[in-house]
């Protein structure tokens, strides 16, 4: 995505939740890989399953590191994802 292929991104990224499907950061990083392709819909199911897989502390916010810290950082990016998706064009 920082080379600005967003399609190769979703495909990587598509992989990636496939891999680690109980992965809130997989959720949120693929919500905004959506978000960037104008894939409103996608964009707002993923980062809705993002924040919901958070506020259940059920499993590990990611792979590789489960600490508040990353979890609001995730937080975040989902929330991001979702303001923009709400706000009105201008």
């Amino acid at each position: 995505m920082r080379d600005g292929d967003v399609k190769a991104a979703i495909e990587v990224l598509k992989l990636v939740l496939l891999a680690y499907p109980d992965s809130a950061d997989a959720n949120e990083n693929l919500a905004d890989a959506y978000l960037k392709d104008g894939q409103k819909g996608l964009a707002r199911q993923h980062a809705e399953k993002a924040l919901t897989m958070l506020d259940a502390h059920t499993v590990a916010a990611s792979s590789w590191s489960d600490t508040e810290e990353y979890r609001g950082e995730i937080r975040r990016g989902a929330e991001k994802v979702l303001k923009k998706l709400n706000q009105k064009p201008q």
